[in-house]
């Protein structure tokens, strides 16, 4: 049987890869600071979440999560940070508006930053850490895959530069380790449409009838200055997960961009 990992197994997009695993016969562990399951979806059939084992770990500390890697035939580095806070997270995915979604993008607050919290060690550091770790337990013949959760952009303005460029910086190093089957995913912003409450789903939507009526009248062409990158097309995690495990299914390695990942069906 196929084995998987997930570093944020319990976060936005890793509970859905950890669903979608389970779904497709896949053993999987989510390995989280908490090491508990995701709250339960209403009105879902939350039932997988029985089969995940829910362990805890610590991303910079690589003997706290080293046995669990073992054996495993792919692990994914699924965590990451918009901001160099931890505010908007609760914001972004809860039932507020987006007035508080506003107040929690203000920027880092310094007194909450810290030298874990920060772009280079989130989603840099703690995946090339990850990937060592997994060679390090790896067979020869295991040919272990490593799934890093990249991004498509970041909206000028918006997004400070360092959340793209430290994972560019981790995809590259991620690239040199030629033992290493390395997969980058590419989405843009993520929804789910479960979630039907959450401040995400509906920034979500807005996002892909944005696009819808620039494509429709052609005018994303005469977006100035580079905003266009302010309408790329939102995906669902499922679209994500899915297209994420047919990769690792075909052998596949290198970067999977957000043109492919939007082909998968919702």
């Amino acid at each position: 049987m196929n084995s998987i990992a997930v570093f944020g197994g319990n976060g936005f997009l890793g509970r859905k890869i950890c669903e979608v695993g389970v779904r497709i016969g896949w053993s999987v562990t989510s390995l989280s600071r908490s090491g508990s399951a995701p709250r339960p979806l209403p009105n879902y059939d939350n039932s997988w979440m029985e089969k995940v084992a829910w362990q805890k770990a610590d991303l910079f500390e690589p003997e706290s999560y080293k046995q669990h890697l073992a054996g495993k035939t792919a692990v994914v580095h699924s965590v990451g940070i918009l901001f160099e806070n931890s505010g908007y997270k609760k914001a972004l995915n809860g039932a507020g508006n987006i007035a508080s979604v506003a107040r929690a993008l203000t920027g880092p607050n310094p007194m909450e930053r810290t030298p874990k919290n920060t772009y280079a060690a989130i989603q840099r550091d703690s995946a090339l850490a990850a990937a060592d770790t997994f060679l390090d337990v790896a067979t020869p013949e295991q040919k272990p895959a490593f799934v890093y959760i990249s991004a498509d952009s970041s909206p000028p303005g918006i997004i400070p530069s360092g959340y793209l460029s430290t994972k560019r910086e981790a995809e590259y190093q991620l690239a040199q380790k030629l033992n290493l089957r390395s997969i980058f995913m590419r989405p843009a912003f993520l929804y789910d449409p479960n979630e039907r409450l959450s401040v995400r789903n509906v920034l979500g939507c807005v996002v892909n009838v944005q696009n819808a009526i620039l494509e429709r009248s052609n005018s994303i062409k005469l977006i100035p200055f580079g905003l266009d990158s302010l309408f790329r097309p939102a995906v669902t995690t499922e679209q994500v997960a899915t297209t994420m495990y047919r990769k690792l299914e075909e052998g596949f390695r290198g970067i999977v961009p957000l043109e492919e990942i939007r082909k998968a069906t919702r």
